[in-house]
């Protein structure tokens, strides 16, 4: 055999053992998920924005473009822009219901936001919610009656508009949860009264209604009979039973126990942090399960006592209620970090 000959031969045979080994590592080498073993059941959902959000995430989270946004510290302080860019954007629809002193249907922040819900107060006069002034002319250029489901006393607007406002809409305020909806529940007339059987009714609404959430940014009176007591209490118990997530207002007892119904079995009782996110010092600080933001709280205003929506403070721990309702809606849980001893609402320690 020539020296030409044996040198083809010799290439020939590289490219045998080349194919050889090509095949052996396509074939026996580390392999993926295939027709045997099926799709991998470890998806991973990558992170997304809110179904809201159109622009960019930045460095520090998804800033929206909601005018409020800066003076609302409470978002950045839990975390939310960080969480906002985790929320998967098909997250299933929560619905809230916020068993209150009824909603800001109006309110362009809650446009589609709303659903249901059930007014077990009448009607109200503009004349029994605010009066005249001191030269007999109304405060309120407005019709004589209020629809119902209307919010008399600015308040289940501004709970409303914490969990649920559409985010990065160039309007008013960023809600916490973009996936979820409102179910108000109008239980308290002007000044936040009403009776404990009619938040008791509220509460049984809600659950046979859909509710996936209730929140009570509600205080009990102290000295509550023994029958409203009873009332309550069955139906906080009627919500739990059924796996209806109960958050409550812990009250403004300045450091006592937590008031009715946040201390009752199976609710989680809220306490109110300031901008420091230190407890303050009017909340109820005995009985607390989680501390959330509840001072300085911008939210939606009916205007009930300026004559004109707008976007004011609010505080207490009826709002730093409505803060864990949120991000409960969001998370889908209530995730926390313990600093010093008290349990903080982290919104982006959710898993």
């Amino acid at each position: 055999m020539s020296k030409r000959e044996r040198g083809i031969l010799l290439i020939l045979s590289g490219l045998v053992i080349l194919v050889v080994v090509l095949v052996v590592l396509r074939f026996a080498g580390p392999q993926g998920p295939d027709s045997q073993s099926g799709p991998s059941s470890e998806i991973v959902v990558q992170p997304t924005l809110p179904p809201d959000v159109a622009a960019e995430p930045t460095s520090v989270g998804f800033i929206p473009n909601d005018p409020e946004f800066p003076r609302q510290w409470y978002l950045p302080a839990i975390g939310a822009p960080q969480a906002w860019e985790t929320i998967p954007s098909d997250r299933a629809q929560v619905v809230v219901a916020v068993v209150d002193t009824g909603i800001c249907t109006e309110n362009p922040d809650l446009a589609g936001r709303i659903s249901g819900g059930m007014d077990f107060i009448n009607e109200t006069s503009y004349r029994e919610l605010i009066g005249f002034d001191g030269v007999g002319n109304r405060f309120l250029p407005a019709d004589d009656r209020i629809p119902p489901m209307e919010d008399t006393s600015d308040h289940g607007c501004a709970m409303a508009n914490v969990i649920a406002a559409i985010t990065n809409n160039g309007v008013g305020m960023a809600g916490i949860a973009p996936n979820a909806v409102i179910m108000p529940i109008k239980v308290l007339a002007a000044g936040g009264q009403g009776t404990v059987e009619n938040i008791a009714a509220g509460i049984t609404y809600a659950v046979d209604n859909g509710a996936d959430i209730i929140n009570l940014s509600i205080s009990l009176n102290p000295g509550s009979s023994d029958a409203e007591i009873e009332a309550i209490t069955s139906a906080v118990s009627y919500a739990v039973e059924r796996g209806i997530p109960v958050i409550a207002s812990a009250g403004n007892t300045a450091g006592g126990n937590a008031t009715l119904p946040a201390s009752l079995d199976g609710v989680i009782a809220v306490g109110s942090l300031g901008p420091d996110m230190q407890p303050d010092p009017l909340s109820a600080a005995q009985g607390i399960d989680v501390w959330a933001p509840g001072e300085q709280i911008v939210s939606a205003s009916m205007g009930i006592l300026t004559g004109r929506p707008s976007y004011e403070e609010f505080g207490g721990a009826s709002i730093a209620a409505a803060v864990v309702s949120g991000v409960l809606a969001a998370t889908g849980q209530i995730p926390i970090q313990e600093v010093n001893g008290l349990p903080i609402l982290r919104m982006n320690a959710a898993s």
